[in-house]
C-alpha cells in the first residue's frame, strides 16, 4: 500500500516567482488497485511522479510504502521498490542494445554489482518466461536489436522490464499516448492485467478518457496540486468520456 501525506513541491522557492505545485496532497493506494489520475497541464500530475520515483524530493511531507518511509530514500535504493513506464517507449529502453541485453539492465538495476555474466541459461529463462506473457514473440528474439521493434512492440518491452524486479509500485505515465489505437489497447491491457496479477499498487496518468473510465478502480482529479474530485468504480460506470474530460479543464 502507498500512503501520501501532505505532499508538497514548489518551484522558483524564495523569489517572486515561487509557484506551489503540489499543495498538501494526501492520497492512499491500496495493494492491486489501478488508480487513475487525470488533469489539466501544469495540475501536479507529472511533478508527484518524479517525486515518487526519486527524481526529485518534496519540500514537505511524507511517502510510505507500506511499512517503509522512502520520503527521502535515493532513487536508485528506490528504483527497486517503485517502477515507472514513460510515454516515449524511447526512453525505457536502449535501441543500440539487445533485447536480452535490456532486460538484463533492467533485472540489475537495484541490485548489487558483481562479475557473474548476466548472459547465462537461468536468465535467458527467466526473461523468456516474462516476455512470453506479452504474446508478442519477444521471447524468441532476445538477440535481436530493439531498434528493429515497432514502437508498441517497444513500449511492451518496457512495461515487462519495469515489471521484471520486486517493485510493489508500478507507475504509468501516459503510456498509451505515442501509439497507434490497437497498440494502444494492447498495451494497456498488458499493463492492468499484469499490475493486477502482481497485486501492485498502480497509478497511471492519463489523457485518454475512456482508458481512465474503462480500466480505473479509483479516479482522481487534480486541479493545482490538490485532488478537487474522487470517482468511485461504480460511479464511473454512468460517466461518459467527454464529461469526464471537462474536469481537467483547470480553474
Amino acid at each position: 500500500m502507498l500512503k501520501i501525506t501532505n505532499l508538497e513541491f514548489s518551484v522558483l522557492k524564495n523569489t517572486k516567482l515561487e509557484k506551489k505545485i503540489l499543495n498538501g496532497l494526501d492520497l492512499t493506494v491500496k495493494a492491486g488497485e489501478f488508480l487513475v489520475i487525470i488533469g489539466g497541464n501544469g495540475a501536479g500530475k507529472s511533478t508527484l511522479f518524479n517525486i515518487l520515483s526519486g527524481f526529485c524530493f518534496s519540500d514537505n511531507g511524507g511517502i510510505y510504502l507500506e511499512a517503509d518511509d522512502i520520503t527521502t530514500l535515493e532513487q536508485n535504493k528506490r528504483s527497486k521498490l517503485v517502477s515507472i513506464v514513460m510515454q516515449d517507449p524511447k526512453v525505457s529502453s536502449m535501441e543500440n542494445m539487445t533485447i536480452l541485453e535490456n532486460m538484463a539492465l533492467a533485472f540489475c538495476r537495484s541490485k548489487k554489482r558483481s562479475l557473474r555474466p548476466f548472459n547465462n541459461f537461468k536468465r535467458r529463462e527467466l526473461f523468456k518466461q516474462n516476455l512470453s506473457q506479452l504474446n508478442m514473440g519477444l521471447e524468441n528474439r532476445l538477440d535481436e536489436l530493439v531498434s528493429n521493434l515497432s514502437g508498441g512492440q517497444r513500449q511492451a518491452l518496457s512495461l515487462c522490464m519495469a515489471l521484471l524486479g520486486e517493485a510493489r509500485l508500478l507507475l504509468l505515465d501516459e503510456i498509451c499516448a505515442a501509439l497507434d489505437p490497437n497498440m494502444s489497447e494492447l498495451v494497456m491491457n498488458l499493463a492492468y492485467s499484469i499490475a493486477k496479477k502482481k497485486n501492485l499498487s498502480t497509478i497511471m496518468i492519463t489523457h485518454n478518457m475512456e482508458h481512465a473510465l474503462r480500466f480505473a478502480d479509483r479516479l482522481l482529479v487534480l486541479n493545482a496540486g490538490k485532488v478537487t474530485k474522487e470517482f468511485s468504480k461504480q460511479e464511473l460506470l454512468s460517466i461518459k468520456p467527454l464529461e469526464l474530460a471537462r474536469y481537467t479543464i483547470q480553474k
